[in-house]
């Protein structure tokens, strides 16, 4: 199920469809919101099998939000001209003239959003340099191109339940300041799933081998003693 936004009220005014281009920023909105609503249905899928595992159940947050974040990264690709970097511990995508940071709004509400949890966070959301450098910080990371952050959120029962898009910078506590902040469905009007562009997304499995994962199913390796080397050589 996709997120129902329409209480939520945008700030600022948007670029998202110059970033992107304007003739298809619904079907990118469209399929950014497929791709999120995706992932949580897949880790969701590997939860139910993870609990009935022959060996116990071994279902949790931890492993929830560790198969969703994999999904996300293996099925990136599939949106449309993405561009993937999956360095820095986190990934971006870049896509038109923008680059996207996707993340969970860890307090439940992008407008509470912190992000601190690693060293690329702390790059991003930094105000922009004064004076400016020959390069800025995260220009490694966006590849000179306008960094856009995308929160959400979602659990397992509830599968994702929010999704927005906006520019912004931290305060000294990491908050974001958002110079414009909306839901994603603000931008998919006239979007139709089965018609947008590339293609609807389709579900696979995430690829973290748990489902009918059986260790006498793996090949026989040809295995063998290592041979004493003889005295007076090296061994190798």
């Amino acid at each position: 199920m996709l997120p129902e936004d329409d209480r939520f009220e945008p700030i600022g005014d948007p670029h998202f469809d110059r970033l992107v281009g304007e003739t298809r920023s619904a079907a990118v909105a469209g399929h950014l919101l497929d791709w999120l609503a995706l992932a949580h249905s897949a880790a969701a899928e590997l939860q139910r099998v993870r609990r009935r595992s022959a060996r116990g159940s071994w279902a949790n947050g931890w492993s929830f939000g560790t198969d969703r974040y994999q999904y996300l990264l293996a099925t990136a690709s599939g949106l449309p001209d993405a561009r993937v970097n999956p360095a820095f511990q986190s990934m971006t995508i870049g896509i038109g003239n923008c680059a996207l940071y996707q993340y969970r709004a860890k307090t439940g509400s992008p407008l509470t959003s912190v992000l601190d949890d690693t060293e690329l966070q702390r790059r991003l959301v930094r105000p922009p340099e004064e004076p400016p450098g020959l390069f800025p910080a995260n220009h490694a990371i966006t590849g000179g191109r306008d960094l856009l952050f995308l929160p959400w959120t979602g659990s397992e029962a509830a599968g994702l339940s929010g999704a927005w898009v906006g520019q912004g910078s931290a305060d000294r506590d990491y908050r974001i300041r958002w110079s414009w902040l909306w839901p994603l469905t603000s931008f998919t009007r006239g979007y139709a799933r089965t018609a947008g562009l590339g293609g609807p997304l389709t579900a696979r499995p995430a690829p973290t081998g748990t489902t009918g994962w059986n260790p006498h199913d793996l090949p026989e390796l040809p295995l063998r003693h290592r041979a004493r080397p003889q005295e007076g050589t090296s061994g190798t």
